[in-house]
């Protein structure tokens, strides 16, 4: 529906661009501030819609991977709730570093090689936990050294 309204006012800023070269650029300036102003008041509450419950109130714990077949890894933890609403949804980031054999600590010298959001569907009750157990690929990530993840709650859905 939108790229039809896109398309729509495409068609109207040419056709009066040809007969009024002015009016028509004047409409399209005016359009993109309409746009640019629209996209930076929303942009606050973007960044705080992953989480429409309080971020303190979401636990991600005891998260691990083990190798699965081909190149994808099976993740498990547990998802606690300390919220009034129901988690129906997380997302977590998962960042896969490969680190130099023998070092215990990730800093520079582990370089990112794998890293995606994943959506897993849960139903979490308040002031409850649920186990969760979900497969991620990481094609083309080759390790030549000690693989270190780090699993982040990006993001929840709730329900009441």
């Amino acid at each position: 529906m939108q790229w039809v309204a896109l398309a729509i006012v495409c068609t109207a800023l040419i056709v009066v661009s040809y007969y009024s070269p002015k009016i028509g650029f004047s409409l399209l300036g005016a359009i993109g501030a309409i746009v640019g102003t629209l996209y930076f008041l929303n942009l606050d509450e973007s960044e705080t819609s992953n989480f429409p419950i309080e971020r303190e109130s979401v636990q991600l714990d005891d998260v691990n991977a083990q190798e699965s077949y081909g190149e994808s890894w099976d993740y498990s933890g547990r998802v606690s709730n300390s919220s009034e609403k129901v988690i129906t949804d997380v997302l977590i980031k998962i960042t896969l570093r490969d680190c130099p054999d023998g070092s215990g600590t990730v800093n520079d010298e582990c370089p990112i090689i794998g890293e995606q959001v994943d959506f897993v569907a849960i139903n979490v009750p308040p002031r409850q936990a649920r186990d969760f157990r979900d497969n991620i690929s990481f094609k083309n990530a080759v390790q030549k050294g000690v693989l270190n993840w780090n699993f982040e709650l990006v993001g929840v859905r709730v329900t009441d």
